[in-house]
């Protein structure tokens, strides 16, 4: 059995914030309408307030799987862009994998990865 999740809730001090950044990231064309940012269809993020302000590491660590490293450094720089803090900045790791982690700033921490080194196909 194959275990799916459909959605994802985060907590966040400012949850229309932590929906802003998240939908800016990683849909395109987003817009304010929706309460929940939804993952180009293999799932979606809901966001609700903690009514304080978190520190430290939130207990959360998502990662997202991508089929190239372009994609990779796409998703890192339109986070830092948007107020991310990159904790672990793109590169190629020993065994083929391309990977970079980053800090939203509600206190999530996503990780990138493509599974391959180099960039093929379109």
């Amino acid at each position: 059995m194959a275990l799916s999740l459909d959605t994802v809730t985060v907590e966040a001090s400012r949850a229309e914030d932590a929906r802003a950044f998240h939908a800016a990231v990683f849909t395109e064309g987003a817009t304010a309408d929706s309460p929940v940012v939804d993952l180009n269809g293999t799932g979606r993020l809901s966001f609700e307030a903690t009514g304080s302000i978190a520190t430290g590491f939130r207990g959360c660590v998502l990662s997202v799987i991508v089929e190239r490293p372009a994609e990779v450094q796409a998703l890192v720089e339109t986070a830092a862009a948007h107020g991310a803090e990159v904790v672990k900045p793109p590169r190629k790791e020993l065994f083929g994998e391309y990977t970079a982690v980053f800090r939203a700033p509600d206190g999530t921490l996503w990780k990138l990865a493509a599974a391959t080194k180099k960039n093929r196909g379109t």
